[in-house]
C-alpha cells in the first residue's frame, strides 16, 4: 500500500489513474456489447492518445524541474517525453483516420511513422537514465547481466516462432504484404533490441541516486515490456484479422502507456530529499 500511495503521490499521477480508467471502462463497454466500428470504438482510441501525450506535458515538466538539458536526468526526461509524443502522435493520426476520413484503416499507415519513433526515444532516454544511476565497475554483475540477457532472447524466440512460423509459415518471405510483415516484425524485435541495450550497457546495482530513483525506473522498464506484449498481441491480432479498435490489443497499449507516463510523472527530485 505505501508503493501505491508512493506512486500516486502526485497529482499528475492521479490524473493519469482518472483517464486510464476511463479508457479501461468504456473499453469494457465496447467489449460487453460486441461493438465494431462505432463512435464508441473510436472514442476509446481518442482517449488512448491523451495518456501518453499527458506524460509528455509532465516529462517536459519534471524535465525543467531537474535542470533540463543540463542535468544528465532532464536530458533523459526529454528523451522520454518525446518518445510518449510520438506514440500520442501516432494515435492522433490513428483517430483522424477514425473520425474524418470514416474509411478502414490501412496497416501500415501514416499513423505508423509516429509509433515507429517510440521505442527508439523511450529506449534511449532509459539507457541515458540506467547508466547515470547504476553501478558499471562491479564484476559481480557479469553473470547476473547473462541471466538477464536470456529474458529479451527468450521474447525474440516466441515473437518469430508465433508470429512469423506459426501463423506465415514457409510463406513469410513471399508474403503479398511484405510491408505488413516488415512491420509486424518491426515493433516487437525492436522492443526486444531496445531491452537488450538496456541490460547490456547499465549496470544492474545502482548508485546512490539510483536507489532512489528504483521506483520510477523499475515502471519505466515494466512498461517497455507491457509494451512488448501489446505490439506482439497487435501484429498477432492483426494477422488473423482478429483486431478491431477499442479490443484487448488497446487495452495493452493503455496499459503500457500508462505505466511509461506514471514512471514519467513519478522522476520527481523530491525523491532526493529526505524523509
Amino acid at each position: 500500500m505505501s508503493t501505491l500511495r508512493q506512486i500516486f503521490h502526485d497529482r499528475w499521477s492521479k490524473v493519469l489513474l482518472v483517464v486510464f480508467v476511463i479508457m479501461l471502462l468504456t473499453s469494457l463497454v465496447v467489449n460487453i456489447l460486441n461493438l465494431r466500428e462505432t463512435t464508441f470504438n473510436h472514442i476509446v482510441s481518442l482517449i488512448l492518445a491523451i495518456i501518453p501525450n499527458i506524460g509528455f506535458v509532465v516529462g517536459l515538466i519534471r524535465s525543467r524541474q531537474w535542470g533540463g538539458r543540463k542535468t544528465a536526468v532532464g536530458r533523459s526526461l526529454l528523451f522520454l517525453s518525446l518518445g510518449l509524443l510520438s506514440w500520442a502522435v501516432g494515435s492522433y493520426i490513428w483517430s483522424y483516420y477514425n473520425f474524418f476520413l470514416n474509411t478502414e484503416i490501412p496497416y501500415p499507415s501514416w499513423a505508423d511513422v509516429g509509433y515507429g519513433q517510440f521505442a527508439w526515444l523511450m529506449g534511449i532516454g532509459l539507457i541515458m537514465l540506467a547508466n547515470f544511476t547504476s553501478l558499471q565497475t562491479e564484476a559481480s554483475n557479469a553473470k547476473s547481466k547473462i541471466y538477464f540477457f536470456c529474458i529479451p532472447i527468450l521474447m525474440a524466440i516466441v515473437t518469430y516462432y508465433f508470429l512469423f512460423v506459426q501463423l506465415h509459415g514457409a510463406s513469410i518471405w513471399q508474403s503479398d504484404e511484405p510491408l505488413k510483415v516488415f512491420v509486424d516484425l518491426y515493433y516487437p524485435l525492436t522492443d526486444v533490441l531496445i531491452l537488450t541495450i538496456i541490460v547490456l550497457t547499465s549496470g544492474l546495482a545502482f548508485n546512490f541516486l539510483g536507489e532512489r530513483l528504483r521506483l520510477p525506473i523499475t515502471l519505466l522498464i515494466c512498461g517497455l515490456v507491457f509494451n512488448y506484449i501489446a505490439d506482439f498481441y497487435f501484429s498477432y491480432s492483426t494477422t488473423v484479422g482478429s483486431y478491431y479498435v477499442g479490443g484487448p490489443a488497446d487495452v495493452l497499449f493503455g496499459c503500457a502507456m500508462f505505466v511509461l507516463s506514471l514512471g514519467v510523472s513519478n522522476l520527481h527530485p523530491r525523491l532526493l530529499e529526505d524523509k
